[in-house]
């Protein structure tokens, strides 16, 4: 049964709007300069919001003021629920509740797993538009205007659901014309051998890979790129050796641009998983769009 709003306890969303500039600036003139109203028009909306409380929030300090101690996880909670609304609000003006998902999404999984597959989504769902944010850093439901991700990890993303869609397997590959010029037996061979490294987001892969045999590599050569294109341009060009995963170097294996050097695939403790509000499971148009993805990666 949904939870009814005790209307008594909600304050005005213009106080709460105030205060929460007014606790973040430190100030009610830069507050009341930033919502583009007076400085005297704060004081009031605080003293009213004190009032309701019953409770002080700020204490003169010069000529600014500095939120009280009780006050201070209050603020923290007003600025995520203020958060929340925006977020809401913006993801209804941009219709994206009707008919469209807008995904944050590696660039490197995008452009080599996800678009080359999304015509059968766009065929089977024509009236569902997807947009897709591309980067690297993390992504924040809270504070960017999306609807889902597509990480690489662990299920352990705060606050938000975790589909796995599939584990990641790997390969040490190279080049056919080096592959075919190195005699690797042993792992310590591989110490031997020019080592590429993406340093972003698999800078830990070639470490993760000598630890259970116990084997110093720091000593190997190393070509190092910030990127997974430079990684697997520098890996068919001949430079080295690259740990890449399975699912982004199809191409180049069918084609014989990249080969298996050594070894066979093996698998990593990490997985590729959809991660999302709950919430965003109320809307059709996402509902589709995850049974789509889950099924692509079934």
């Amino acid at each position: 049964m949904p939870i009814m709003i005790d209307r008594r306890l909600v304050p005005s969303l213009i106080a709460l709007t105030m205060f929460e500039a007014a606790a973040r600036t430190g100030s009610f003139t830069l507050a009341a300069k930033e919502l583009g109203v007076t400085q005297g028009a704060v004081s009031r909306q605080m003293r009213q919001l004190e009032e309701f409380l019953g409770t002080r929030l700020f204490v003169a300090d010069g000529r600014n003021v500095r939120i009280t101690d009780a006050a201070r996880l209050y603020q923290l909670q007003i600025r995520e629920g203020l958060q929340k609304i925006s977020s809401a609000t913006l993801h209804m003006m941009t219709e994206q509740g009707a008919g469209a998902v807008r995904l944050g999404v590696l660039p490197t999984f995008a452009n080599r797993w996800l678009i080359p597959r999304l015509g059968s989504f766009t065929r089977r769902h024509p009236n569902v538009q997807i947009g897709m944010s591309m980067q690297t850093r993390p992504f924040n439901f809270s504070t960017e205007n999306l609807d889902a991700a597509i990480h690489c990890g662990y299920p352990d993303w705060p606050g938000v659901e975790c589909d796995l869609m599939m584990m990641e397997e790997v390969a040490i590959v190279a080049a056919p014309q080096l592959a075919g010029a190195i005699d690797l037996r042993e792992p310590h061979d591989l110490v031997r051998e020019t080592l590429i490294y993406e340093s972003t987001t698999r800078k830990n892969d070639w470490k993760d890979f000598f630890q259970p045999f116990g084997i110093n590599h720091n000593d190997a050569r190393r070509l190092e790129f910030e990127t997974f294109a430079s990684v697997s341009m520098a890996a068919m060009a001949g430079l080295g050796l690259a740990i890449l995963p399975l699912c982004m170097i199809r191409n180049e294996l069918d084609t014989g641009q990249l080969v298996i050097a050594y070894g066979e695939k093996f698998r990593t403790p990490r997985g590729y998983y959809f991660v999302y509000p709950a919430d965003r499971m109320t809307y059709s148009s996402f509902r589709s769009f995850r049974a789509w993805l889950l099924e692509q990666a079934g």
